[in-house]
C-alpha cells in the first residue's frame, strides 16, 4: 500500500520527536489524529482516515506565542480594543496589562478563548502596555512581544497673566498635562481663541512675551503626545497699551550660497533720535534670544555665522518710547562635513543652478506649481489641498499648510484637525535635467500624524510621460520614525529614487510633495512644508565617488499614482 511508507515515516517523527512513546502510544496518536474521511471512526473503505502529520506531532505540544498587533486609538480616547493572532492547538489566551514596558507590576485583565478584549475608561494622558500568551493542557507559550497605546493628555489651565501696566511684556504660563509631551500656546485676538497663531510650541509651561502689539491678546493652550492632541484650554486675556512707535520690517535675507555671512536689513523708524535692538534666536518663538546689535544702523552684517536656522526680530527705541518687534525673518547656514578622501580624482566642478523656489511669502501656487485634491473621483464636498497660511510659518509669515486650501480646507482655522482620506497634491513640472550630473530638493517639514497607520508625507518623482492611465510617482514617505512636530529638514536626492533610480540626464520630470491619510485617525494640523529649493549641478562633479543613500531615519520608499 502507498500510505505504508506514508504512516512510517510520521512514526519516526513521533518517535524521533518523543523517543518515550510505546508503538501502542505511536499508534493512538496517529490514530486519534487522523482526519476521518468516511463514516465516523473505523470503516472498511478509509480505515481511521488521512494521516495528519501536523496534528499528530502537536499532541503534547506547547502553543507558540501569538501576535499581539499594533492597537489603534483613534483621538487618542480612553475606549480601544486590542487583539492578536489566533495560534494552532492554543485552547486559551491570557492578556497581561502593565503601566510600565518592563511590567513590573502586571495585572491580567482578561483570560478566555477570544483573540480580542475592549478596554474602556483608560485616563487622559495614560500610557498601558500589553502582551499576551496563549495555552494548552500541554502548558503555556512564551509572552508575545510588547504593544503600548497612550492616551491623549487633557487640556491644561492657562493661569492667569499679569500684566497691570497693561505693558507690551509679560509671561504667559500653564499647568502641567498629565502625560503631555509638548504643548502649543495659541495666541488670537479672537475671544474665542479662533484663527490663532502658534506663539510657541515644546516642553516648557510657560512662555516670556515681548514687544507686543497694542491690543486684547487672547492665549489658549493644547497638549500633545503620542496618543494625540487636547482640547485647547480656556482663554485667558491680557491687554497690551498701543506702542508709541511702528514696527520695523526686516527685508528678506539673502543667503543663497548659504555660507555664514550676509546682511540683516530693515526699514528705518521716522522718530528722531532712534536706536534699533536685533534679537538672533535658534529657534522661530524666540526661547532665550540673543541681542547681536544695538545701534543706530538700520542693517547688521553677520559674519562667520555657525551652521543651522537662525531667526532674527527687530524693534525700534526712541524718546517717545518704543515699538513691538517685527516679524521674524530667518536665514539658513550650511553645515560642513570633513570627511576622509575616498575618490580617485575630481573633475571640473560643475554649478549649482535653482530651477525653482518656493517660500510661500509671494503669490500661490507660483509659476510652474500645481496644488489639487488628488481624490478620485473628484468630491468638493470633502475637497483639502495646499495652501500658503500664516499659522506656523518656518521662517517669514507663511507656509504651505496641506489641507489649507479646497472647498472644505479654505474653511479650516489654524490648529485644527486635519481630515481622514486626504489626497492632497502639490506638483511642479515638467523641468529638465538633461544637463544634469547631480539634482536634489530640499525643504523643511513639520508633521504631526499618529504613531499607528499611513497618515505620511510624501515627495515624489516621475518621469512617466504618458498619464493616461495615471503618472506614477515613485520616492518615500515619512513613516513612524519620522521627527513629530518640530521643523525638520528634508533632501530628496533626484540621482537615487526608489524604482526610478538617477534622474539626471531626463529631458521631462515631474516633483510633488504629497499629504496623504487613512480612515483611522486625525491630529491638529497634519504637515507644513517650507523653504522648498529645487536645484540642479550642470558640469561634471566628483567622479569615482560611491555616493551614499541620504534618506532620513524615519522615511520608507512608496510609490502612488496621479490620478487627474
Amino acid at each position: 500500500s502507498q500510505a505504508t511508507p506514508h504512516v512510517s515515516g510520521l512514526a519516526a517523527l513521533l518517535w524521533a520527536r518523543t523517543p518515550s512513546l510505546t508503538p501502542d502510544q505511536v499508534q493512538e496518536r496517529i490514530q486519534d489524529t487522523a482526519d476521518d474521511l468516511g463514516p465516523t471512526g473505523w470503516d472498511p473503505d478509509y480505515g481511521w482516515g488521512r494521516i495528519n502529520a501536523e496534528a499528530a506531532l502537536l499532541v503534547g505540544a506547547v502553543p507558540q506565542s501569538p501576535v499581539l498587533f499594533p492597537i489603534l486609538n483613534p483621538g487618542g480616547v480612553g475606549n480601544y480594543v486590542v487583539n492578536w493572532s489566533s495560534v494552532p492547538i492554543a485552547t486559551a489566551y491570557t492578556l497581561q496589562e502593565a503601566t510600565d514596558a518592563a511590567f513590573s507590576s502586571p495585572s491580567t485583565v482578561y483570560s478566555g478563548a477570544n483573540t480580542s478584549f475592549s478596554v474602556t475608561g483608560k485616563a487622559a494622558g495614560s500610557t498601558f502596555y500589553y502582551r499576551v500568551r496563549a495555552a494548552n493542557a500541554a502548558g503555556n507559550s512564551p509572552w508575545s512581544s510588547v504593544q503600548s497605546v497612550t492616551m491623549a493628555p487633557p487640556a491644561p489651565t492657562v493661569n492667569a497673566i499679569s500684566n497691570p501696566a497693561p505693558s507690551d511684556e509679560y509671561v504667559v504660563s500653564w499647568t502641567t498635562a498629565t502625560g503631555a509631551t509638548s504643548y502649543a500656546l495659541l495666541e488670537s485676538s479672537s475671544a474665542s481663541c479662533s484663527s490663532p497663531v502658534i506663539r510657541y510650541m515644546g516642553s516648557l509651561t510657560q512662555y516670556q512675551v515681548t514687544g507686543q502689539r497694542g491690543g486684547t491678546w487672547y492665549y489658549c493652550v493644547r497638549a500633545s503626545n503620542l496618543g494625540g492632541d487636547s482640547p485647547a484650554s480656556a482663554p485667558v486675556s491680557t491687554t497690551v497699551d498701543p506702542p508709541a512707535l511702528t514696527a520695523p520690517i526686516i527685508a528678506p535675507i539673502d543667503n543663497a550660497d548659504g555660507n555664514g555671512d550676509y546682511l540683516v536689513d530693515w526699514s528705518d523708524v521716522p522718530t528722531t533720535p532712534v536706536t534699533y535692538t536685533l534679537e538672533a534666536s535658534d529657534n522661530p518663538y524666540f526661547v532665550e534670544p540673543t541681542e547681536v546689535y544695538t545701534g543706530t544702523a538700520s542693517q547688521h552684517q553677520v559674519t562667520d555665522q555657525s551652521g543651522g536656522t537662525h531667526y532674527y526680530r527687530v524693534r525700534a527705541f526712541g524718546q517717545g518710547g518704543r515699538s513691538p518687534w517685527s516679524l521674524p525673518r530667518s536665514a539658513t547656514v550650511g553645515t560642513s562635513v570633513f570627511l576622509p578622501l575616498v575618490v580617485r580624482g575630481y573633475g571640473q566642478q560643475g554649478g549649482w543652478q535653482t530651477i525653482t523656489s518656493e517660500d510661500f511669502e509671494g503669490t500661490f501656487p507660483g509659476t510652474g506649481w500645481q496644488a489639487f485634491d488628488n481624490g478620485y473621483p473628484p468630491d468638493p464636498s470633502s475637497e483639502y489641498y495646499w495652501d500658503k497660511r500664516d499659522c506656523l510659518p518656518y521662517a517669514g509669515s507663511y507656509s504651505g499648510w496641506a489641507v489649507g486650501d479646497g472647498a472644505v480646507g479654505g474653511g479650516l482655522a489654524c490648529m485644527a484637525d486635519y481630515p481622514n482620506n486626504a489626497a492632497s497634491w502639490l506638483v511642479y513640472g515638467p523641468f529638465s535635467l538633461a544637463d544634469a550630473t547631480e539634482a536634489e530638493l530640499t525643504y523643511q517639514a513639520w508633521v504631526n500624524v499618529p504613531a499607528v497607520g499611513d497618515d505620511q508625507l510624501c515627495h515624489m518623482a516621475s518621469i512617466d510621460t504618458d498619464p493616461s492611465d495615471g503618472r506614477d510617482f515613485y520616492g518615500y514617505c515619512t513613516s513612524g520614525g519620522f521627527p513629530q512636530v518640530t521643523w525638520t529638514e528634508r533632501t530628496f536626492d533626484l540621482t537615487d529614487v526608489h524604482f526610478l533610480g538617477d534622474l539626471t540626464g531626463e529631458p521631462q520630470v515631474w516633483l510633488a510633495l504629497i499629504f496623504r491619510t487613512d480612515a483611522v485617525a486625525t491630529k491638529s494640523q497634519g504637515a507644513y512644508v517650507d523653504n522648498i529649493v529645487l536645484r540642479k549641478l550642470v558640469g561634471t562633479s566628483m567622479a569615482s565617488a560611491e555616493k551614499q543613500p541620504r534618506h532620513a531615519p524615519g522615511e520608507e520608499p512608496a510609490a502612488l499614482t496621479l490620478k487627474r
